[in-house]
């Protein structure tokens, strides 16, 4: 059996290798490439407003774009990697929609957990603050939680990014859960490793993209500086990533600058734009491959069962303290009002009734205000 599962293992690598097939793949390269010029244009026309709420709209809008354009690429991805047809498999702009919808779910759901897991944290940290014994605590807590929020955060990357490719293949949220679930209870190290080894791959395909493609930059660059006079480029390869900077800032600043100028910023954009797919594509299609090669023989109905059932008792348990908060609060009202219509009865009580009759200070017997002497004890009054 270990010789099955370690085979399995060894396939699942060599798997990862299949990622440069993300470049067959016309139609999702031209997504991916189309993605980046939209993201572009949203940023620059809200750019040109000048204004913080237009920005921040125009980042919000341009994260959405993104979001959305990855969607469909994966989505693409997906089912070339199931061996559907690229045409008859297009997701759509609905469909990539829907599975945007749901990877900010998951977000959010993640970003949750990542709060909650912080709060027991916090707590410990509140009792070192006792003293005498809060710095012996203080020496234990640091190390075990710093190690604790390591796995924790790794484990979080880990399921977040098994979670797109889950979304990519038509899974609802909870069967994203428990899919990812089912897939860190049975192959979590391996998850880890197989993401670890296509990030550094991916790394460094950008390198030598961005070493490859920078040099041929700021050497084209640095001719047109020269043969056109448009003063860039001068001070090499930075220099060139300056003129690129200037060049850009030309078009947000209201396309002002000379045609050449205007020329190079939307040439840089084109090379960009072309750069983009190069890198992001293999990274999309590596990560379909490995949550297909990790959910493999996988069954995950038990794992949604699991998840649904600790769902519906996390919600009984939540109305049942729901109700019982309410209970309280109810007695807490009678109570408050109960006291405070005592409180009302005694003051009206007070008001109505009759000041005492005076009595004698020697030996307590009734008198009357006109009286010199008490008619009892003779004790004088006035």
């Amino acid at each position: 059996m270990n010789a099955v599962v370690g085979e399995g293992s060894q396939n699942r690598m060599a798997g990862l290798m299949r990622a440069a097939d993300a470049f067959r793949n016309v139609r999702a390269v031209a997504t991916l490439f189309a993605t980046f010029l939209l993201v572009f244009l949203v940023l620059g026309l809200f750019g040109l407003t000048r204004s913080s709420g237009g920005i921040a709209v125009g980042f919000l809008l341009a994260v959405l774009v993104w979001i959305v354009g990855v969607s469909s690429a994966g989505i693409q991805y997906m089912n070339q990697v199931h061996g559907l047809d690229a045409r008859s498999a297009d997701p759509g702009l609905i469909g990539a929609v829907l599975a945007a919808g749901k990877l900010i779910a998951l977000a959010v759901i993640f970003f949750l957990c990542s709060l909650i897991f912080l709060i027991p944290i916090a707590i410990l940290l509140f009792i070192c603050k006792i003293p005498g014994i809060g710095p012996f605590l203080l020496a234990i807590v640091i190390p075990v939680s710093t190690v604790m929020s390591a796995v924790f955060y790794f484990g979080l990357w880990v399921a977040f990014a098994l979670s797109a490719p889950a979304v990519w293949e038509g899974n609802t949220i909870m069967g994203t859960l428990a899919r990812v679930y089912a897939i860190a209870r049975n192959r979590g190290l391996e998850g880890l490793v197989m993401l670890i080894l296509l990030s550094v791959l991916c790394g460094l395909v950008a390198v030598l993209v961005f070493a490859g493609i920078g040099t041929g930059y700021a050497m084209t660059l640095g001719m047109a500086g020269s043969i056109l006079n448009q003063g860039i480029g001068g001070g090499g390869m930075m220099g060139a990533f300056g003129g690129l900077f200037s060049s850009l800032m030309s078009i947000s600043s209201g396309m002002r600058g000379g045609g050449a100028a205007l020329g190079i910023a939307f040439g840089t954009l084109l090379l960009l734009g072309l750069i983009w797919p190069i890198i992001v594509a293999p990274w999309v299609m590596g990560l379909n491959l490995v949550y297909v090669g990790l959910s493999e023989g996988l069954d995950a109905s038990a794992a949604e069962g699991q998840l649904s059932a600790g769902l519906a008792q996390a919600r009984q348990k939540a109305a049942e303290m729901q109700d019982l908060a309410r209970q309280r609060a109810a007695e807490m009202q009678a109570r408050a009002q109960e006291a405070a219509a005592q409180r009302s009865a005694s003051i009206n009580q007070s008001r109505s009734a009759p000041p005492p009759a005076p009595t004698c200070p020697g030996c307590g017997q009734a008198i009357t205000a006109a009286d010199m002497f008490c008619g009892n004890c003779g004790y004088k009054l006035k």
